[in-house]
């Protein structure tokens, strides 16, 4: 591996030998690739990603170029932007990520302009669900999973305890409907049941009678799809209601657990190398070098000519490079990713992400364990036994409510069960033989009369 500070020298070299072969022999084929970034700092290194793949072509005559510009928090003008600055210069492929200063406003704008221009885009930002409709979205990847996928974790984290029946907590937006339904297609499969779903409506002040009823439910599993806002208010009102303490559980999602409440002994997760921008801009432009490289090399692709360098007259019909590189992606693996493997499902969404579990704990929220590995062969779940209940516990929750108390009901069987006549409105018993069971009052449709002590005849 060159030295980083030779690298400059050697892309210097490179650049000189590929304009010398333009003279003496047939020219390289450019692929020019675009960013949609948020700050100067990731213009560079997405600049200084993409000249490191001339440095691996091998024998394949193509050379990569980079053009960027900084998102416009305004959707519309960054899609004029996006035409005016970056589909201006010949692009074949583009990487988005999000507006300045931690917006986590979604590219939606870039998304559909790609969409509609057939331009392969990987988002390392967004992970709202609308981004796998690929009738709205047909050319966006992501190397981030979308939000809905916690619940592949969550059931992985129920099958490692052992519970089966949960009570599920969302909201009724788009990303709350989204979850359950991955949940449940994925729970049935593994014979875990949602005894309880419970819905509200998103950035509702008001959750007085949303915990209500689960005092009554068998089930002590609790599981939290919720925004940061959302979840502070659930806390709340969950912990008046007294159902923070001692038997239960709260898995809650990635964005519920960065409330400023979390309750003790509430597990959660966090997406590993989430908002490292720098380090999914070099995975992108890596696994987009890797799968052009391929498409050359097996001449699924043999040229991007097609490519126009204006928004008015790109094609956007028929077979174009762009959907050939689009199904390249999706068919391609890099195992050495920074943030682990890269794969992606026929959505586009990313494969085998890395999770940490977090646990709140009296000192703070820890890490307890993970979700995945980076070489991700065979998901993988590693989660500590010293993890901290609710109620400030160690030992792991049964998951249920468990009745202690017992009726039964029997009918008059001679000569094994006798009853005997009481006055109305008397006691239900006596102690005056060991032989007689206390009863509760039960009227019979047929009699003034009501069913006695059981007595063993």
């Amino acid at each position: 591996m060159p030295h980083k500070n030779t690298l400059p020298l050697i892309i210097l070299l490179h650049n000189f030998l590929v304009s010398l072969s333009q003279s003496i022999g047939s020219p390289p084929e450019i692929i020019t690739i675009g960013g949609v970034l948020s700050s100067k700092i990731a213009q560079n290194e997405f600049e200084k990603s993409v000249n490191n793949l001339n440095l691996l072509n091998g024998r394949i005559n193509l050379h990569f170029n980079s053009t960027s510009i900084i998102m416009d928090p305004n959707p519309i003008q960054s899609a004029i932007k996006l035409c005016d600055n970056v589909v201006s210069q010949g692009v074949q492929v583009m990487v988005v990520s999000h507006p300045p200063g931690g917006d986590s406003q979604p590219p939606i704008s870039v998304s559909y302009t790609c969409g509609f221009y057939q331009i392969p885009v990987i988002g390392i930002s967004a992970r709202d669900s609308a981004f796998s409709d690929k009738n709205v979205h047909p050319t966006f990847l992501r190397t981030v999973p979308p939000y809905f996928h916690q619940a592949d974790v969550w059931l992985e984290l129920l099958k490692h305890y052992g519970w089966k029946k949960v009570i599920f907590i969302h909201s009724m937006d788009e990303e709350g409907r989204m979850i359950l339904s991955r949940f449940q297609a994925l729970a049935e499969k593994e014979d875990i049941s949602v005894e309880e779903t419970i819905k509200y409506e998103a950035g509702d002040n008001s959750f007085e009678s949303l915990l209500t009823a689960i005092p009554s439910f068998e089930s002590r599993v609790i599981l939290l799809s919720a925004t940061k806002e959302d979840a502070e208010n659930i806390f709340e009102e969950a912990s008046k209601r007294s159902l923070l303490g001692e038997g239960y559980v709260w898995i809650v999602s990635e964005q519920a657990m960065k409330a400023t409440n979390v309750p003790i002994g509430a597990l959660g997760l966090e997406l590993f190398n989430a908002t490292a921008e720098n380090v999914h801009i070099k995975d992108a432009v890596t696994i987009i070098g890797k799968t052009i490289r391929s498409l050359f090399k097996n001449d699924n692709l043999t040229t991007v000519s097609d490519v126009s360098n204006s928004c008015k007259n790109r094609k956007s019909s028929g077979e174009t490079s762009g959907k050939i590189i689009y199904r390249g992606l999706l068919k391609e693996r890099l195992d050495n990713a920074i943030t682990g493997q890269i794969t992606f499902n026929n959505d586009g969404d990313r494969l085998n992400p890395i999770y940490y579990f977090k646990n709140r704990q009296p000192m703070g929220i820890v890490p307890v364990g993970y979700f995945g590995n980076k070489e991700a062969m065979v998901p993988a779940l590693d989660i500590s036994d010293n993890i901290t209940w609710p109620g400030n516990i160690n030992t792991k929750p049964k998951g249920l409510n468990i009745v202690t108390h017992l009726e039964v009901v029997t009918l008059e069987a001679k000569p094994f069960v006798h009853t005997r006549l009481r006055s109305e409105g008397g006691p239900c018993g006596t102690d005056e033989d060991k032989f007689e069971l206390p009863c509760n009052h039960v009227n019979m449709s047929t009699s003034k009369f009501e069913v006695q002590e059981g007595h063993k005849g």
